[in-house]
């Protein structure tokens, strides 16, 4: 609490007096999944050695701990990720929308015939997921087809997937803007619309009060608004 205190009234009185962002050392430790990482890690970097080339951005990996009690200890600075239940004294801000695709390589079978849900579920799968899980809303989006797939990797992040599919007839699916980027960086995969529907992902960026008035925060939570604001489809 007295941590919390201090830096909340250094940050109060730092606002009435002239901050130069380019001299200030600073160490940004951000709890993100490669939605983000993936697609706007390598811009927010370019950006901050012009704008605060003596600060450090260091990405955690999303963990099983508490979300609330890693921003709350201070063992994370901000946190980037799917919509979720946070304590009531967080600042939540939306960063943008994404939904699901299929990823498969650039010569799998599937992409020679019309995808249904059936067809879909002839194949093996790769699913991701931090916790080991190997069902989730598109297993649940089969069921209302009376299908089911064979999930027969699991992997804990989408890059890790993205190498695993590499050669192999496997599905996989991903955020759309992270399979473009994955296209983008030259890997040879194709992508195509699920035939199920499924719910959109809200992305969102999350901070502790202590950080509300921080000016090198601030400007983090600035420039991440403005890079996902240029939404890549």
């Amino acid at each position: 609490q007295l941590k919390d205190a201090l830096q909340q009234a250094t940050a109060v009185l730092a606002k009435s007096g002239d901050i130069d962002l380019r001299r200030l050392e600073a160490r940004f430790n951000v709890r993100a999944n490669d939605i983000f990482i993936g697609i706007y890690a390598g811009k927010l970097l370019d950006i901050m050695q012009t704008q605060m080339p003596y600060a450090t951005l260091c990405f955690t990996p999303e963990e099983n701990d508490v979300d609330n009690e890693a921003l709350r200890t201070g063992r994370i600075d901000h946190f980037i990720s799917a919509s979720r239940p946070f304590g009531k004294e967080m600042h939540v801000q939306p960063l943008f929308s994404t939904h699901m695709v299929g990823v498969v390589g650039a010569n799998h079978p599937i992409l020679a015939e019309d995808i249904t849900p059936a067809s879909l579920v002839r194949w093996g799968h790769i699913g991701v997921s931090r916790r080991g899980k190997n069902h989730g809303p598109l297993d649940e989006a089969l069921a209302r087809h009376g299908l089911a797939r064979k999930v027969a990797l699991v992997v804990p992040t989408p890059s890790s997937a993205l190498l695993a599919l590499n050669a192999t007839d496997f599905i996989l699916s991903l955020p759309e803007q992270l399979a473009h980027a994955a296209r983008q960086a030259g890997l040879d995969i194709a992508t195509f619309k699920l035939p199920v529907a499924l719910a959109d992902i809200l992305i969102t960026q999350t901070w502790h009060p202590r950080h509300q008035h921080d000016p090198a925060h601030q400007w983090l939570r600035r420039t991440i608004r403005t890079l996902t604001e240029s939404r890549i489809t």
